[in-house]
């Protein structure tokens, strides 16, 4: 009896909670925080954003992982010092790319931790601030990684529902050898069926 409820325990832990392929959605918000333009006199830039992800999912034992794209949209705001006058600074980036995801599943518990990380194939970065109006676009320049943690509010067979928080550090490069470097924390809500 011993053997058989071992048995049955190990399975529920190790059975993939799929046994077919799924496809996972999310949107998210965030504020980006900390953010650093290399060789400008630009100070911390900071503001909030937004973007969308759609991943092919899948499980493996107690592993979960997505592979797929994402769309993102982030309107930042600095400060420039030009002879001892402050002057507001924008810092606006698109980015579409490729994204990837490895999350722990563990069964009968709602939380799941996760690692994320991913890299643009376009990015589209505009600076503005008086009498400057400098747009870029660079190709396969940027990247990311971080750590989250979702929460399970709907778990169906068929159909998951959860939200989710994460912490990302970003990095692009820019023309002139400038780069870009920030922190962000995003919250969201994703569906898998």
């Amino acid at each position: 009896m011993k053997k058989l409820i071992f048995t049955a325990i190990l399975a529920v832990f190790l059975m993939p909670a799929s046994v077919f392929a799924l496809v996972n959605a999310e949107v998210y918000g965030g504020y980006s925080f900390a953010g650093e333009i290399s060789d400008t006199d630009i100070d911390s830039v900071k503001g909030l954003g937004y973007g969308f992800r759609a991943h092919y999912y899948d499980e493996i034992l107690i592993l979960g992982y997505g592979i797929g794209g994402f769309a993102q949209y982030t309107p930042l705001k600095g400060e420039i010092t030009i002879l001892n006058n402050t002057e507001d600074v924008e810092f606006n980036k698109t980015v579409y790319g490729f994204d990837g995801f490895l999350t722990l599943n563990v069964p009968l518990l709602p939380l799941h931790p996760y690692v994320r990380g991913g890299f643009s194939i376009y990015d589209k970065t505009q600076i503005v601030y008086p009498s400057v109006d400098d747009t870029n676009v660079e190709y396969f320049s940027s990247y990311y990684g971080g750590v989250g943690l979702s929460l399970g509010i709907l778990p169906l067979p068929v159909l998951s529902v959860q939200i989710f928080a994460e912490y990302i550090y970003e990095y692009s490069a820019l023309q002139d050898s400038s780069e870009f470097t920030g922190h962000k924390v995003n919250i969201g809500a994703l569906i898998r069926i």
